[in-house]
């Protein structure tokens, strides 16, 4: 699971956000609030980034969007390699000494940590600049590698910052800080890709981290340089960092982009940017469900520590179907109206990335087995998780070297599916084999077949209207009313989900919460 990189912003205007201050309320707030305010920090800067990224689209076109596309992959990729979990480690444990009231020891870890980040990021910028120096492509130029190096150390310190927070807890302070950058982001890189192109774009990705970048700088200041970090916990930092990014290492095969080295290597820069606009809207049918797994983790290890294993199989169930109530829906819907959003949104010069982004968004569905992803960490069997990424490493890779050469994105795309289809079966074994969780399977295949149903009448609408708004504005409410249907006649909603539901909308401000509160209660013939 990564986190957000860079949502920067306001600093000293923000109360109580600097390095050591007791986060307020954070004894008092409910998960399920701060889950509410991590949700709005995540939103907020996805729909920045998708904004951004048609905006791309329609100024560099495919060939100047898969060019930018491999430099952004290679940045993702240096930082992988050389990040050591340290932004996973000021979280835990900056959260877990705050829980302690020991904050004067989390003053001293982040400035310990952050001092030793920076010069990671030294490094990854260095590894940057020789690879554009032996680099044989020179469609980028010596500018381009500059703004690729100088975006990869701002956006480290940035996400630093960030991963401070969450362990602080302050998801209120991320989400307007989000505000301000998704603001700068969408500002800077419309007006820096017009300007100069894709070196403009990247000075624009970079305007959307400077201010939190430069606030991140505070925590080096906030204590005195000679404070010393004791041994113990610099041990455990030390194992757990590294544990993580070994994680980290190994899942970035399965689930980030390695396909874009295989496409850049034996294909071409617009072949990766059909298949990059398909995993962009991959990723946007499925942001908003997954951010109710945030308190997942905490939940259920809370549960595990008072040794009651029911609550976590309950969990685990009414989570699965809930969670896939509302990823499945989205995932099909939004496949089923590719042939015509994707054109409207991106232009018709990405038309040919439609088949390719159909099977990607169809496949997003897939992420309803993050909840297990949760559970098994729960249950301290995180070295499954390992073995397991490690397997379907080696399957991507290759996949990968198999089939990209001869059929490009079409086969990138499902080689990716193939793979990811297969982790999660396994991971669903596991649980079910060896944690004694009971899959719904009935629920899931349920749940299927109304989503399916929604998507074929959207797909009709699509098919036979003549005019793209007017296919999108009938789709839409169409499938959408043909969904909630099929999902009240087939009993999908139980009693248990509805309860969910109802504590997690508490997170959220009443004028957004109580329509779904509504349909919600329409679906179990109950009233909310």
């Amino acid at each position: 699971m990564h986190m957000s990189l860079y949502p920067p912003g306001i600093a000293d205007d923000v109360p109580n956000a600097g390095i050591g201050a007791q986060p307020s309320g954070v004894c008092s707030s409910s998960l399920f609030r701060k889950t509410g305010w991590s949700a709005v920090a995540t939103v907020t800067w996805v729909s920045s980034r998708f904004v951004t990224s048609v905006a791309v689209a329609r100024l560099l076109g495919p060939k100047g969007v898969g060019e930018l596309a491999y430099l952004m992959w290679l940045a993702e990729a240096v930082s992988t390699l050389t990040n050591l979990g340290v932004q996973f480690t000021v979280t835990r444990f900056v959260a877990e000494l705050h829980g302690q009231a020991r904050p004067s020891e989390a003053v001293i870890l982040v400035r310990w940590l952050y001092l030793r980040y920076l010069a990671r990021l030294a490094l990854g910028a260095l590894v940057l600049g020789a690879i554009g120096t032996l680099s044989r492509d020179r469609s980028a130029t010596s500018a381009v590698w500059l703004c690729l190096a100088a975006n990869f150390v701002l956006q480290g310190m940035a996400a630093f910052y960030i991963a401070y927070l969450a362990g602080q807890q302050r998801f209120d302070v991320t989400a307007w800080l989000n505000a301000v950058a998704s603001i700068a982001l969408v500002l800077g890189v419309t007006a820096g890709t017009l300007l100069f192109g894709m070196a403009g774009a990247l000075v624009g990705y970079a305007a959307g981290t400077l201010p939190h970048a430069a606030l991140s700088l505070r925590l080096i200041s906030r204590t005195r340089s000679h404070a010393q970090l004791g041994p113990e916990l610099r041990r455990r930092c030390l194992k757990y960092g590294m544990f993580t990014w070994l994680a980290v290492i190994v899942s970035a095969f399965v689930w980030s982009r390695v396909e874009i080295f295989f496409l850049n290597r034996y294909w071409d820069t617009q072949t990766i940017a059909m298949f990059t606009v398909g995993l962009t809207l991959a990723a946007l049918a499925t942001q908003g469900p997954m951010l109710l797994c945030g308190p997942l983790l905490a939940h259920l290890s809370e549960r595990r520590g008072a040794g009651d294993v029911n609550a976590i199989r309950r969990t685990f169930a009414t989570a699965t179907r809930l969670l896939a109530l509302m990823l499945f829906p989205l995932s099909f819907g939004l496949a089923s109206i590719t042939s015509v959003l994707l054109p409207f949104l991106y232009g018709n010069a990405f038309r040919p990335a439609v088949p390719s982004a159909m099977v990607l968004i169809a496949f997003s569905a897939l992420a309803f087995a993050n909840v297990g992803a949760s559970v098994v960490h729960a249950m301290e069997r995180s070295w499954f998780i390992a073995l397991g990424g490690l397997a379907g490493a080696v399957l991507s890779l290759t996949g990968c070297m198999l089939v990209i050469p001869a059929w490009g994105a079409w086969g990138a795309v499902w080689s990716r599916a193939a793979v990811q289809s297969s982790m999660i079966a396994l991971g669903l074994w596991y649980i079910f084999r060896h944690l004694s969780c009971p899959i719904p399977l009935l629920a899931l295949a349920k749940t299927l077949s109304a989503a399916l149903l929604s998507a074929g009448v959207s797909y009709s609408i699509v098919s036979l209207a003549s005019k793209p708004a007017l296919a999108l504005t009938l789709a839409v409410p169409a499938g959408a009313l043909a969904y909630l249907i099929a999902v009240r006649h087939l009993k999908i909603v139980q009693p248990d989900d509805l309860r969910l539901l109802e504590r997690t909308l508490e997170a959220i401000p009443v004028r957004f919460s109580a329509p779904v509160a509504r349909v919600s209660g329409w679906l179990t013939a109950e009233r909310p």
